[in-house]
């Protein structure tokens, strides 16, 4: 199973997007650059994964 959560920052995450640049200037989870946003994607990861595993 693979979980898509998210974990960049909201606002760099819109502007690349509206360049159309989130491939180039949005780093995936295999990027030397990859640095998730701690907060709110460690809360949110907690909550989604404890929430399926209580269901």
């Amino acid at each position: 199973m693979y979980w898509l959560l998210g974990g960049a920052d909201a606002q760099t995450y819109r502007a690349a997007e509206e360049k159309g640049t989130v491939d180039v200037d949005i780093p995936s989870n295999h990027s030397a650059r990859f640095g998730p946003v701690i907060q709110p994607t460690l809360d949110n990861g907690i909550t989604v994964l404890t929430t399926a595993a209580l269901a």
